[in-house]
C-alpha cells in the first residue's frame, strides 16, 4: 500500500473517490447534501482546494489502484479575548471505496495526516463525523480520535 501526496491532476480521480462517501451523506441527510449526479461532481471544487497551499490531500494505492482519500486542512486561529491563538489540521474529507474498506487504508492516510502535523508543528487533528455515521466515529475512535466537542441543532421543518 502506498500513499502519496495528491497534485492538481489528481483531481478527478478525487472527485470519483468521494463518490461513496457523498452518496452516504445524501442518503442519510438528503435536505442538506447533495446526491452526486457523476464522476466530476466534486471536479472545480477539488481543483480550487488543491490550489490552497494550507490543503493537503493523500491518495492510497494499492496494487496500482487508487482507492481512497484524505483532505487535511490546516488553521490558524488568531489570539482573541476567549481563546488563545491555535493552529491545528483539519481532517475534512476522508473516503475509502467500500470494497476496500478493512484493508488498513483509512488507518495509513490518517498516519500521514499525523506525520504531517508533527512537520507542521501541530499538536491538535479535529474533524466532525455526522451521528449518523456510527461507522466513521468507530473507525476514527479506533485511529486515536476522542470526544471533544458536541455541535447541537434545532431545526424547523421546511413549510
Amino acid at each position: 500500500m502506498i500513499i502519496r501526496r495528491a497534485a492538481i491532476a489528481d483531481a478527478k480521480t478525487l472527485s470519483r473517490l468521494n463518490l461513496d462517501v457523498q452518496r452516504l451523506h445524501a442518503r442519510a441527510l438528503p435536505h442538506l447534501f447533495k446526491f452526486p449526479q457523476n464522476e466530476d461532481f466534486a471536479l472545480q471544487f477539488i481543483q480550487d482546494q488543491l490550489n490552497d497551499l494550507n490543503n493537503y490531500f493523500f491518495i492510497c494505492q494499492q496494487d496500482g489502484e487508487d482507492i481512497g482519500y484524505i483532505f487535511a486542512r490546516l488553521i490558524e486561529r488568531a489570539d482573541n479575548p476567549f481563546m488563545y491563538s491555535w493552529k491545528y489540521l483539519y481532517i475534512d474529507q476522508l473516503s475509502v471505496k467500500v470494497a476496500h474498506r478493512g484493508v488498513g487504508c483509512g488507518r495509513k492516510l490518517v498516519e500521514t495526516v499525523y506525520e504531517l502535523a508533527k512537520q507542521e508543528g501541530v499538536n491538535t487533528i479535529a474533524l466532525e463525523t455526522w451521528s449518523f455515521n456510527q461507522d466513521a466515529q468507530a473507525f476514527f475512535r479506533q485511529v486515536g480520535f476522542e470526544l471533544a466537542l458536541i455541535r447541537m441543532w434545532h431545526q424547523e421543518t421546511p413549510p
